[in-house]
């Protein structure tokens, strides 16, 4: 339902491409410094807010910055694991999957960024009944054509706890945004 109306994936190219040409892709990664990450994490707290959806919500934007429209998809990667599946915890595998996430970035009305955030927010744990929905149903019950991709970019949002070395954290020290490209592939 979040989806009807929509006929064609957010592009970040100039022009939309035909279902048959073959387009380049590029992987970036991005890092925030500790204490940028560390206030992110204040600002959402303070207002009942995710990383994620802060981090949701800056991409729509630039999404509709860059793509001049005001309503944007973009893929989000989500975990399948659903809790309600007996034994789950203890299931191999990883139950991730890539669900599309369509964002006004334009209201008729307006709307305080705060209101829009938390329904990115609402939107978000919606999404999660679909969560072990395959790409094709979600597909069918879009109003994008099949030859097209429902989404022309992924945003992944880790936010779990690893491992670094000395040098790593050393990275991540100071208040800066890091984005670098890790590979390109032949679509």
């Amino acid at each position: 339902e979040r989806l009807r109306g929509v006929r064609r994936p957010t592009v970040l190219a100039a022009k939309i491409p035909s279902p048959d040409e073959t387009r380049r892709c590029a992987n970036a990664n991005a890092s925030l410094g500790s204490s940028s990450g560390e206030k992110l994490r204040i600002v959402g707290r303070r207002h009942g807010l995710t990383s994620n959806t802060l981090i949701q919500g800056a991409w729509a934007l630039l999404l509709s910055r860059l793509s001049g429209d005001g309503d944007v998809i973009f893929g989000t990667t989500v975990s399948g694991r659903p809790p309600e599946i007996p034994g789950i915890e203890q299931m191999a595998g990883l139950f991730i999957n890539t669900l599309p996430t369509r964002v006004r970035t334009v209201s008729p009305g307006g709307i305080s960024l705060l209101n829009w955030l938390k329904g990115i927010q609402d939107q978000g744990l919606a999404q999660q009944a679909h969560a072990h929905c395959s790409a094709g149903q979600i597909h069918q019950w879009s109003g994008i054509p099949a030859a097209f991709r429902l989404f022309d970019s992924l945003l992944v949002f880790e936010n779990y706890p690893t491992e670094l070395s000395e040098a790593e954290m050393a990275a991540f020290s100071g208040d800066r945004f890091e984005i670098r490209e890790s590979h390109t592939l032949g679509a």
